[in-house]
């Protein structure tokens, strides 16, 4: 969601749409509407530490001067005491920088203190002279160790619209984007595809992805399948969706037998926070968390997350769960001209 040039054009989008007979998605789904104005807010969530993150703060006249968001957190497959993160990131201006992914390390036994990869620059960038081409960057959606090959696989989302492979036999340092690119594209209805979580079980690669319409933006949830994490199959229709609020970034991940999918929620007149939907299938059956929404703006005066928190990422670190997400420190509304940093907070058990 904090992409700053997807929600400009989230804005034009809507405003083109009220002009014509299809109307707006704010105002063809009163849900949003009535959340904001009638619904109290929700009170902070209590949990143990809510940390700034000081390596991806914002203003540092760097690749994420404006916003660092789409955390990807994974133990080191060669090293149990090391964290690797791929994170998304936006240079100066707010809003409408460059994005582009990076990579940080921290260790185990303090996942609050980063350092950042590569001389401070990213390790994943645009390509001008291909499909990336004409967009705002590239957006990191998801990362995973594939033991099969011993390769990092990095899925990302290029030109705003479809999907993209990057592969890593050195932890992520160096990157070869797949011949095949792009590995997912909108068809249907579908205008754009976006935000491409994946989780591996067996030789089973599953995906969760975003997607907007000429009618809708961001109105729910699709899933695909896959025997390589290549070449994709998409299912019929929507999995899960959340009476009319935008849903962008998302994470996938299983507890025993259930399924999880952590996701950021929000809109153009109400708050973003972070959201849990599960089951015991991972097709089908999705329900909302009785917990919902899982967390929201500390609203402390000062904070990096006094306004908005959104692009979740959950890991269970030495047997404690972690979230690792990014917060709104400028105001609440409009939410694309924030600044984003980086935080986490610990002992955030999700639950269904």
């Amino acid at each position: 969601m904090p992409n700053g040039t997807m929600k400009l054009l989230s804005v034009l989008f809507v405003i083109l749409l009220s002009l014509t007979p299809v109307a707006c998605q704010a105002q063809r789904q009163g849900t949003v509407r009535s959340q904001g104005s009638t619904q109290q807010a929700p009170a902070p969530r209590s949990f143990a530490a809510r940390t700034q993150i000081a390596a991806l703060d914002t203003g540092q006249g760097n690749f994420f001067d404006s916003q660092t968001y789409d955390p990807s957190v994974l133990m080191n497959p060669n090293d149990p005491a090391l964290l690797i993160m791929f994170f998304s990131g936006m240079a100066a201006p707010v809003q409408l920088g460059a994005q582009s992914i990076g990579r940080a390390t921290a260790k185990v036994s303090d996942p609050t203190t980063w350092a950042v990869s590569h001389s401070g620059n990213p390790v994943l960038t645009a390509n001008g002279n291909s499909w990336e081409n004409g967009g705002d960057g590239l957006r990191c959606d998801s990362v995973l160790y594939n033991a099969g090959d011993h390769k990092l696989y990095l899925y990302y989302t290029a030109h705003a619209s479809q999907i993209g492979l990057a592969t890593s036999s050195d932890l992520g340092l160096t990157w070869t984007k797949h011949a095949r690119n792009p590995i997912l594209s909108p068809s249907g209805n579908e205008t754009h595809n976006s935000q491409f979580a994946v989780i591996k079980e067996g030789s089973t690669w599953r995906a969760y992805y975003s997607y907007r319409t000429a009618g809708a933006i961001l109105p729910a949830y699709r899933y695909a399948t896959s025997r390589d994490g290549v070449s994709w199959a998409k299912s019929v229709g929507d999995i899960y969706s959340d009476g009319g609020r935008y849903m962008e970034f998302h994470q996938i991940f299983k507890i025993g037998n259930r399924y999880y999918l952590a996701y950021e929620s929000g809109g153009n007149d109400v708050d973003w926070d972070i959201r849990i939907a599960t089951s015991a299938d991972p097709a089908t059956g999705w329900t909302r968390s009785a917990t919902n929404p899982f967390f929201v703006k500390s609203g402390t005066v000062g904070a990096f997350d006094r306004y908005l928190v959104a692009t979740p990422c959950f890991i269970k670190i030495k047997g404690v769960w972690w979230l690792f997400y990014c917060g709104a420190k400028d105001h609440a509304q409009p939410y694309g001209t924030n600044h984003w940093p980086m935080g986490a907070a610990f002992q955030a058990v999700p639950s269904p």
